[in-house]
């Protein structure tokens, strides 16, 4: 999505597809392979990498006799023989090989969920107390509240979350007997694919379930134009295939829905409603929410978070203080940037790694001048950093009293100061420098951009005038480009979004409707050509109040173009 209109549209129809990764495969013959044992066509002859024994666990749950003759190999992946052992629960039968909890699969309800009489046969086999939740988590799928009351078990979210997502004809009444609970507990653990020992009480639904519809929508497309390199295990498997397929609309592209949407503007309700709160997580992290992000985060980031979470430390003192005793030190450089733009040094010593120097020390706030003389006094190397913020906050006699290098970022700030001396002190240094600097100075760090993207666009880009009817979380921008694009194989500008399409989605009034066949408008577009709008768009428009008729009437706008709004002319 870029983050520019067309100044003669208000309106553009969508493209003809939204594509996925493009990512040419390294070796050809592997990516037919893996789309082959994904599709359950033939089991690879070689199963020494973990991405092809994902490709042979997705063919194996999907296609039911698929793979059966690997069960007689002995040094068969166990991740392989889960998948076995699921794949026949599933198709009603009970597994001869799983004597073991390493032989044991955790989910056996997808994607087909056994009959009650096959998880009764289950349960004389004896296999723990983890495989009494496991049946009950799969009678939440499948609507068995019989069977589900005899197992006699601590109320879990898990299961409730699994009982609500069901369209089973019993899963209500699962659900209902979970939720009524005056305290229910988190058993089952579907981050680690296990069944605690010790259950948490007091726990609340909370979206960290990995429910059958989320693996359904949830997929990470293998197309086999992708090389398998650029994949990565998503936070939630309990399949253990990475929910791998060739076809379908990548997680990212699916629209947010307007019920996940709302909750970004209301407070949280106790029980989360089933909404993939991926979204949630992201805007609580870029908002500085302590409260929110600490109740929503997952055991580990999902894609974009950490930008999310750089942004909100740059902006918010007290999320940068919560996140500098809670989070790794990666992140102590951009805790370190706030703190200095709060005029505070106390964490510069001369122990402080340079790992932890922060590279933008000017947004969204300047520091006291001496401030920034101060820190370059204790460390030196970090004169590129305070030649910059020295330039950005107009401090001529300073800037030249550092004499700093004219490296590329220090020439970007000061060419951008309205005070010529700034560049004009740089031009005569380097015409007075003997030797010239090495080119490799004046180039940008990509890893720069990639770890401040968040803050660099936002401060770059802040021109958000397309209302979209749909968004999405790729249309948010909030992954660093860098490593979006090594992903996904994409331009750069199809990855440059920003939060502002967000922010100005949830501002805008509902009566102003975007058509379906047009992927947005732009208001600036609407805005100007407010006078020429006919009184029966006007509403739509949200050009309201009316404005005065102009003197030419609606039948021709001011710039002479006839046509209507979505072409670029009038209404």
């Amino acid at each position: 999505m870029e983050n520019s209109s067309p100044s003669s549209t208000i309106y553009s129809s969508p493209p003809s597809s939204r594509t996925g990764p493009v990512m040419a495969e390294t070796d050809p013959e592997t990516a037919s392979l893996h789309r082959a044992a994904i599709l359950g066509e033939s089991v690879p002859g070689d199963l020494s990498s973990d991405f092809t024994i994902r490709c042979t666990i997705r063919g194996i749950r999907h296609h039911d006799g698929f793979g059966a003759e690997l069960m007689e190999h002995q040094q068969l992946p166990l991740s392989i023989k889960r998948a076995l052992n699921a794949r026949a629960i599933m198709g009603n039968r009970i597994p001869t090989a799983m004597d073991t909890p390493e032989q044991t699969p955790y989910c056996f309800w997808y994607p087909d969920i056994p009959s009650e009489d096959t998880l009764r046969q289950l349960l004389r086999h004896d296999l723990g107390k983890s495989m009494v939740y496991q049946v009950g988590r799969a009678c939440a799928a499948g609507g068995y509240p019989t069977l589900y009351k005899e197992l006699n078990l601590l109320p879990d979210v898990s299961i409730a979350e699994e009982a609500r997502d069901s369209t089973a004809s019993g899963s209500k009444e699962i659900y209902d007997s979970i939720v009524q609970e005056p305290c229910r507990y988190a058993v089952m653990d579907d981050y680690s694919r296990t069944v605690r020992g010790t259950p948490i009480p007091m726990a609340f639904l909370n979206g960290n379930t990995c429910t059958r519809s989320t693996l359904s929508r949830k997929k990470v497309i293998y197309n086999g134009s992708i090389d398998s390199s650029y994949l990565s295990e998503p936070v939630l498997d309990i399949t253990e295939d990475w929910n791998l397929d060739v076809d379908g609309v990548p997680v990212n592209l699916q629209p947010i829905s307007q019920e996940t949407l709302g909750l970004l503007y209301s407070p949280l309700p106790l029980d989360l409603p089933n909404v993939d709160k991926d979204v949630l997580i992201l805007m609580a992290a870029w908002s500085g929410n302590i409260d929110r992000y600490t109740r929503l985060r997952r055991e580990r980031m999902i894609p974009g978070e950490r930008e999310c979470v750089i942004r909100g430390i740059y902006h918010h003192t007290f999320f940068a203080k919560w996140c500098h005793l809670n989070l790794d030190s990666t992140f102590y450089k951009h805790v370190h940037a706030r703190f200095l733009m709060n005029n505070d040094l106390s964490w510069v010593t001369d122990l402080t790694p340079d790992d932890q120097l922060p590279e933008i020390i000017w947004h969204p706030n300047l520091a006291s001048v001496v401030t920034y003389q101060e820190l370059h006094r204790r460390k030196p190397i970090m004169e590129e950093q305070v030649a910059v913020a020295l330039a950005k906050g107009g401090w001529f006699w300073q800037f030249s009293k550092l004499n700093p290098a004219p490296t590329d970022r220090v020439w970007e700030a000061a060419s951008g100061c309205s005070d010529r001396r700034f560049a004009e002190f740089l031009d005569k240094k380097e015409s007075e420098m003997q030797v010239p600097m090495d080119p490799e100075d004046f180039q940008r760090d990509n890893s720069l951009d990639g770890e401040t993207y968040v803050i660099s666009s936002e401060y770059l880009f802040q021109d958000h005038s397309l209302l979209y009817r749909e968004l999405s979380l790729h249309d948010l921008g909030v992954e660093s480009p860098f490593e979006q694009l090594e992903r996904e194989g994409k331009g750069l500008s199809s990855a440059i979004g920003t939060i502002g399409f967000l922010l100005l989605h949830v501002s805008v009034t509902p009566r102003i409707q975007v058509p379906q066949d047009c992927v947005y408008m732009d208001l600036v577009t609407v805005y100007r050509r407010g006078p020429y709008v006919s009184p029966e768009d006007r509403k739509r428009l949200g050009c309201w109040p009316d404005p005065h008729r102009p003197p030419g009437g609606y039948r021709r706008l001011g710039n002479g173009h006839e046509g209507t709004f979505a072409e670029g002319g009038r209404t």
